[in-house]
């Protein structure tokens, strides 16, 4: 599995601006663009090296483009390139500053291709697709992941059906 660096830890308000939870800022290559699309943008995130709660625990995750979320920064976005994954978790504060962590995707792997390069080509070659897609993939994993979705659109749900409700 590839590790991105963890450039920021945020505290943003969700469920209503009720509860806090925790967001991590990366950087993304164009393999984890990818494996963020093909899951809808909901991931099953693992830290370590915060020395925090968050360390170890398969946690899951909304992905965006920091242009967007926690509001409209398009500046920001352009000068940094980050992108955004808020986890589903409750908020235990932020870790060392010398202490920013790394993460790890679930069902995501390695792939060592050098047959494209990321600056040139913003789609992926038909080598690394199959590399991503190969048969061979975790089931764990990927059971993850679905659970993660499953969670993720029931949560939606009941945030509509809520609105629906107060209406």
């Amino acid at each position: 599995m590839t590790e991105y660096k963890i450039f920021r830890w945020d505290a943003v308000m969700s469920n209503n601006g009720i509860v806090k939870a925790p967001m991590i800022y990366i950087k993304p290559d164009i393999m984890f663009l990818e494996f963020a699309r093909s899951n809808n943008f909901a991931v099953a995130c693992e830290i370590s090296g915060t020395g925090t709660i968050y360390d170890g625990k398969i946690i899951s995750g909304t992905v965006d483009k920091s242009y967007y979320i926690p509001n409209c920064r398009p500046n920001f976005y352009e000068k940094t390139g980050f992108y955004v994954v808020t986890l589903w978790s409750n908020w235990y504060g932020y870790p060392d500053p010398e202490k920013m962590g790394m993460v790890k995707f679930s069902g995501m792997k390695n792939v060592q291709d050098d047959s494209y390069n990321q600056s040139k080509s913003p789609v992926l070659p038909q080598k690394a697709l199959h590399k991503l897609s190969d048969s061979k993939t975790n089931n764990s994993d990927n059971k993850i992941i679905i659970i993660s979705g499953v969670i993720v659109f029931f949560l939606v749900m009941l945030f509509i059906l809520d609105k629906i409700l107060r209406s």
